[in-house]
């Protein structure tokens, strides 16, 4: 599962924050909040590691079933510099953050999307977190 902004379509696999056309009930506008967090963080990691890696800015020009290891190397590489006291950050990179009140649902796959995440959402509530 991803998670996405309010600019990408609902999918089942796809995430992405309830419309807020003024009428979200508290649980749902906490939800929005979490997730936009989440992906905060998310975008964050990548920002760091395109910033360290340039080569990551462009398109990989590689077979689809060997990006995830290159991203996962840059991921141990930049862990290995950490732990050896090379910290370098680059603040350039950083996404802006998202827009929560942006309400373009053109492409949203209604039926699978809304129940995924509508799940996501009912777990929460139940366990606590929202």
């Amino acid at each position: 599962m991803l998670v996405s902004d309010s600019a990408y379509p609902l999918k089942n696999w796809l995430l992405k924050p309830f419309s807020n056309r003024g009428h979200l009930s508290h649980q749902k506008k906490r939800f929005n909040a979490k997730l936009s967090a989440m992906r905060s963080v998310v975008e964050r990691a990548f920002g760091m590691l395109k910033g360290r890696w340039r080569a990551l800015l462009k398109r990989i020009e590689q077979d689809h079933t060997s990006v995830q290891r290159t991203v996962t190397a840059a991921c141990v590489l930049r862990n290995f510099c950490l732990l050896h006291g090379d910290t370098f950050d680059d603040d350039e990179n950083r996404s802006p953050p998202d827009d929560p009140d942006n309400d373009d649902d053109d492409d949203d796959d209604p039926i699978d999307g809304a129940s995924t995440r509508q799940a996501l959402l009912d777990f929460l509530v139940t366990q606590g977190f929202l």
